[in-house]
């Protein structure tokens, strides 16, 4: 295989397999493999999406920094982390595997590295070996970072679901979609401005989020109890009979907590362009 190749190809694996190997209890290859295909088919709507908003709003114009802030917000964090997340929701949120905290984050890393993939492939092979090596260490993480989040709140709103909670649902949904937009968000802004200040908070960033990220993988692999309170492994078979069998509470819907962070999303980098651009217009 092509050095470059494998460059491109090695650090999303690699990944993968970090996350997989955590789960105590293995999620259904064929589910994955559907999720990080479906996270590799969401490249195509995405590229198309960003080249148009990125014709309105050129990133390489990095001189106005309100205004790159709001090009990147909307060209690549909005655009890369909500199609991500509508892979994850519509084909594994409600799906019986679904049943574990750390799931979620599994899910939601393959759906990411599958993206992640097909990109690094074309960045890699335009711009050589080297930049095949700092998007390994930098974007290829980073994007699994905000997987991570992800995930965390995903399994949140999942859990409010079995405890009955709509209000607290929605707004882990939410979290599990706005979050991973700012992370991502802030992460190309401060490369893409090009100063050298932002470089270092750039630095300092990536460190902490990095951090943040290992100990929520860590965290949530470590929970022992799936959604309905049942043990992740059973030691007998008169412990699995005892066990409760409590699911989803009928009076919480995932589709409207889907809705509520999909709207409030959108809402929210509405209000944040109309800012930029007043600001803009009295400068």
């Amino acid at each position: 295989m092509d050095i470059l190749a494998i460059v491109a190809i090695l650090p999303v694996f690699l990944l993968c397999y970090y996350i997989y190997k955590k789960d105590k209890d293995k999620e259904p290859a064929k589910l994955l493999r559907k999720v990080f295909i479906f996270g590799v088919l969401s490249a195509i709507p995405i590229i198309i999406i960003e080249l148009i908003v990125n014709g309105i709003i050129p990133l390489e114009d990095n001189f106005n920094l309100l205004g790159l802030f709001i090009a990147v917000l909307v060209g690549v964090g909005l655009v890369e982390e909500l199609f991500k997340w509508l892979v994850v929701y519509t084909k594994v949120y409600n799906h019986k595997e679904f049943n574990h905290a750390y799931d979620a984050i599994v899910y939601s890393v393959f759906a990411s590295l599958g993206f992640a993939l097909l990109e690094n492939l074309l960045f890699v092979f335009q711009n050589g070996f080297l930049t095949g090596v700092l998007r390994a260490l930098l974007t290829v993480p980073s994007h699994a970072c905000n997987a991570i989040i992800m995930g965390y709140f995903l399994g949140r709103a999942k859990k409010e679901e079995y405890n009955g909670n709509q209000t607290k649902s929605n707004k882990y949904m939410l979290y599990s979609l706005i979050l991973p937009i700012l992370a991502h968000t802030v992460y190309d802004f401060l490369l893409f401005a090009e100063r050298d200040l932002l470089y270092v908070l750039f630095a300092i960033f990536i460190f902490a989020i990095y951090i943040v990220c290992f100990k929520l993988v860590k965290k949530v692999a470590a929970i022992n109890y799936n959604f309905d309170s049942t043990p992740v492994t059973y030691k007998t078979i008169d412990e699995i009979k005892i066990l409760p069998n409590n699911g989803p509470q009928k009076n919480v819907n995932s589709l409207e907590s889907a809705l509520y962070a999909v709207t409030k999303t959108i809402y929210a980098c509405v209000i944040a362009i109309l800012f930029a651009i007043i600001v803009l217009l009295m400068i």
